[in-house]
């Protein structure tokens, strides 16, 4: 056989193996789709085996390895984004791999992606995990901060760890909520069974930057192994900074004066937003039901009768001026439909206590049946 065919063959046989062996999963890591665009992923540490993450139907996969979140270092793995400020982080465990009675997952908030970072940890173990016999699942509060010595050095504080007194460890056990609050560099933990009653854990102060990285995390407190956890219902509550249309806004040809109207259209990441009023949801054909602390639903009215526009004229804005709107941190449903308003750039917002939605093509055009247009010259409509 000549040097060309003996190349083919090795070829050819390389081909074969990596199709024979690509889909087995040695290292046990659980395969699902890709994460959303707005989160990253990271190993923290010498995790000895890689992690991986992905994400479908609101559910959240990560596999992680690793020795520990606790003492001067952690090792596992990460999926975060970043958040600027305060913030209310919350989110369902579903089920944690039973890898080692000490695998945990939770939400975590870090300083850096260094392993020593400041960090803030709210966890859970599997299910089914024992130490001795005894039931070892727990909600667990762990941080670790940095304070200067008498040198003037700022040096990092081993983590510590609070559990809740006297909790039954079936209530501790996945399906289990948990919530991370923060207010300035205080950090408050909380757990629930139903994400409507929460039971406090522990309110701990950390040097945290005013940006930090905020997500989920899982160790399987053994390098050798990979722990799979699942997570649904995760949200953000957040404050971003929102403006006034530069552009003329309209709603079925009605101008709308967003510096003197009291229901104003804002701008958020290049998309404009309306208030979902009464009056504009009975005008575009939209049901909307529910709201800002339990959960809405949104969907098209197919029985909405026309209606005329009614504007307010008892607001004072500016379009050189900033302001706060928050990201909606309750279930959303748009067309029966569960919508995660974490994962993507364009959120559901709260402004002035009124529910915010982007009217982009997507929402508008593909859900609803509005037509939205944008020009240069006449600036935003949508009309039904």
């Amino acid at each position: 056989m000549n040097s060309i065919g003996k190349r083919l063959t090795y070829l050819l046989i390389v081909a074969v193996a990596f199709t024979c062996f690509s889909g087995i999963n040695i290292t046990g890591a659980e395969q699902q789709g890709s994460l959303p665009s707005v989160f990253k992923q990271v190993d923290l540490g010498d995790t000895g085996l890689a992690g991986s993450a992905g994400y479908k139907d609101g559910v959240f996969t990560i596999n992680g390895s690793g020795e520990d979140i606790f003492g001067y270092r952690d090792t596992a793995h990460f999926v975060y984004k970043e958040i600027t400020g305060d913030f209310e982080a919350v989110v369902r465990v579903l089920d944690i791999t039973n890898v080692h009675f000490q695998a945990k997952a939770g939400l975590m908030v870090r300083a850096s992606l260094e392993s020593k970072s400041e960090v803030v940890h709210l966890g859970t173990r599997a299910k089914d995990s024992n130490y001795e016999g005894e039931p070892e699942c727990k909600s667990e509060f762990i941080w670790r901060t940095s304070k200067k010595n008498s040198k003037g050095v700022l040096q990092i504080k081993a983590s510590n760890i609070v559990e809740p007194e006297g909790a039954d460890p079936e209530e501790l056990r996945p399906p289990v909520w948990l919530k991370v609050v923060r207010k300035g560099n205080k950090f408050s933990g909380y757990k629930s069974s139903n994400g409507k009653e929460w039971v406090f854990i522990t309110e701990q102060e950390v040097n945290m930057p005013v940006k930090a990285y905020v997500g989920l995390d899982v160790c399987a407190h053994d390098k050798t192994k990979i722990c799979t956890a699942k997570f649904e219902g995760f949200a953000i509550k957040q404050g971003v900074k929102v403006k006034i249309p530069s552009y003329a806004t309209r709603i079925n040809k009605t101008p709308v004066d967003n510096t003197k109207s009291k229901y104003l259209f804002i701008v958020y990441n290049d998309a404009t937003y309306i208030p979902l009023t009464n009056n504009y949801c009975q005008v575009l054909g939209i049901l909307k039901k529910g709201d800002i602390k339990t959960g809405i639903s949104i969907s098209l009215d197919k029985n909405a009768k026309k209606t005329d526009v009614k504007t307010e004229l008892s607001g004072k804005y500016s379009v050189k001026e900033e302001y706060t709107a928050y990201t909606l941190a309750v279930p959303i449903d748009i067309n029966t439909k569960r919508f995660d308003n974490v994962a993507v750039a364009n959120p559901v917002l709260i402004f002035n206590n009124i529910i915010y939605f982007p009217m982009t093509q997507k929402f508008a055009g593909n859900e609803f049946n509005c037509k939205i247009s944008m020009d240069k010259k006449t600036g935003f409509s949508i009309e039904k």
